[in-house]
């Protein structure tokens, strides 16, 4: 799980792990949205990232407050990004 301060690298590094590990990737922010920028109902975005959490592994890249707490719980390893 990746997460911090925009523009700090969170995306970056994320795919390199992907590319590294060939874990799968999830960017929060394609979650968090429907098309043109309309933000998705909250049930709908956490049952998305419940699904996702639920599976053995998993890159998460992202800042959503809303779910932080059902990432880290099922999270191997956090990344905070505090800088950019």
């Amino acid at each position: 799980m990746i997460f911090g301060r925009s523009g700090s690298g969170k995306s970056t590094v994320s795919l390199d792990l992907h590319r590294l590990t060939g874990l799968p990737l999830y960017h929060v922010d394609r979650y968090s949205h429907l098309a043109h920028w309309i933000k998705r109902p909250s049930k709908d975005f956490l049952a998305i990232q419940k699904n996702i959490v639920e599976q053995d592994k998993w890159i998460f890249d992202g800042n959503s407050i809303y779910s932080l707490e059902m990432r880290y719980s099922r999270a191997q390893l956090c990344l905070y990004f505090n800088y950019s």
